[in-house]
């Protein structure tokens, strides 16, 4: 029998041992950059904003908005607030929070308008867990707007209420359109044939006039000052917004007239009088008023040296007053809420109410 030699090809057990241990290093070695299953982000947490304003109903409303969602129109009475105060719940996930806030616009007199509540916009990092909202409501007839009041729960922000036309304690110097000397002392001692002159820098009226006939004398004048609880000053003399009659010197003759006082019923203008050298001797100062002082024309002691007219900016020639800060923010936001609707701020029309203050609060 013949048996034919062939030659068989393949691989001992030892090759195989071999071999499946090189491959088991190499998928060792590769296994961390094979790609493995993504994990699903966790999507970050929507940004968006809390109204609360009154109605045309005179109601108080509040609403949310995120950029996926909306809670609706509520009244605040329904959502833990009350008929005059919105609360606002901040999200745990807020990294910050912006208060853009008006006052109540003021009530319009008989001819002119009323003005606009005034803006304010505060930027905080450092989150309270809940915001108290209390708007301030539209001033009546020649009355000034309420403030709107936001409790932070580290502070209050505060943002004024417009000023009525018929009233000026509420006015700031920013509120001046025009301040001009009207009439001054021209008598042999005080007349320096200089023409007084009068301006507005920051928060002083600037006043150049003749101190005596060689002295042509520039002074600031302290428009308002306030006490420790935030009150207007109005019993010092110094003050131009103040509640004071003086006897003052004007054409000739001594008349009992208000330092400042409104120069006709519901005008935005105001009438100051000199008196610059009655608070020089009166009783505050180290030279009070001698015992034996008269008056005369030609005392060095006069009370008034010039007669000055401030005006405020008024559209008084219009039907409406102008829009609000917070009302131009909301159309130049785009923002369609019913909020856009009530004009937030603004105030009256010629012997109209003022319209109610609002927040907006941003996260």
């Amino acid at each position: 029998m013949v048996i034919n030699n062939k030659k068989i090809n393949g691989f001992s057990l030892l090759e195989a041992v071999v071999v499946m241990l090189i491959v088991s290093i190499f998928v060792a070695m590769v296994a961390n950059v094979i790609p493995k299953k993504a994990k699903k982000k966790v999507a970050s947490e929507a940004h968006g904003r809390f109204e609360c304003y009154y109605g045309a109903d005179g109601v108080l409303y509040q609403q949310t908005f995120t950029e996926h969602s909306t809670t609706g129109v509520k009244k605040a009475t329904e959502v833990g607030g009350t008929a005059t105060s919105c609360v606002f719940q901040t999200p745990y996930y807020a990294k910050y929070v912006i208060i853009d806030a008006v006052g109540g616009g003021s009530g319009g007199g008989s001819g002119v308008t009323g003005g606009e509540g005034k803006f304010t916009s505060v930027f905080y990092t450092s989150i309270s867990k809940s915001y108290t909202i209390t708007p301030g409501v539209g001033g009546a007839l020649n009355k000034d707007g309420a403030p709107t009041i936001i409790d932070t729960g580290n502070g209050k922000v505060t943002a004024r209420g417009g000023s009525a036309r018929a009233s000026i304690l509420n006015t700031e110097t920013s509120d001046i359109q025009s301040c001009v000397v009207t009439a001054y002392n021209k008598s042999s001692l005080y007349d320096c044939k200089t023409t007084p002159e009068c301006s507005v820098e920051g928060d002083k009226i600037k006043v150049s006039f003749c101190r005596s006939k060689e002295n042509y004398r520039t002074v600031y004048l302290t428009y308002k000052a306030t006490d420790s609880d935030g009150n207007v000053i109005t019993d010092n003399p110094r003050y131009i917004v103040n509640d004071i009659t003086l006897d003052t010197y004007e054409e000739g003759s001594y008349t009992k007239n208000k330092i400042t006082q409104q120069k006709s019923p519901g005008s935005n203008t105001w009438v100051y009088y000199d008196s610059s050298l009655f608070t020089d001797y009166d009783s505050e100062t180290a030279n009070p008023i001698p015992a034996n002082w008269t008056r005369a024309v030609d005392d060095k002691w006069t009370p008034s040296l010039y007669k000055m007219e401030i005006t405020f900016k008024s559209p008084a020639s219009a039907d409406e007053a102008p829009e609000s800060n917070l009302e131009r923010y909301i159309k130049s936001m785009g923002y369609t809420s019913d909020i856009s609707k009530v004009s937030p701020g603004k105030g009256g029309a010629k012997s109209g109410k003022g319209k109610a203050g609002a927040a907006i609060l941003l996260w």
